[in-house]
């Protein structure tokens, strides 16, 4: 079916812009390219969410982080709901 996605990122640890970088995927395709949690919050330990439309075949929705440097990805939270 078709729904709504929010995805809550936040850099949960005291690093700069440019340290943790990743793409995030929904269903197997890139929709967040080189992700950079704090340069776009603003810093450390600000949350960003960011709100996606899916298809889900089979009630299964595949969520991907794929790192860009040393670091590991972060993803904090997911919300999905059915589209009204």
């Amino acid at each position: 079916g078709d729904y709504q996605v929010k995805l809550h990122f936040m850099e949960p640890e005291n690093i700069g812009a440019g340290k943790r970088v990743f793409d995030v995927a929904l269903q197997g395709e890139t929709v967040l390219s080189e992700l950079d949690v704090a340069r776009v919050a603003g810093g450390s330990r600000k949350a960003i969410v960011r709100e996606f439309a899916v298809t889900v075949q089979d009630q299964a929705l595949r969520i991907g982080l794929s790192p860009r440097g040393q670091q590991s990805a972060v993803l904090c939270g997911v919300e999905w709901h059915g589209k009204p």
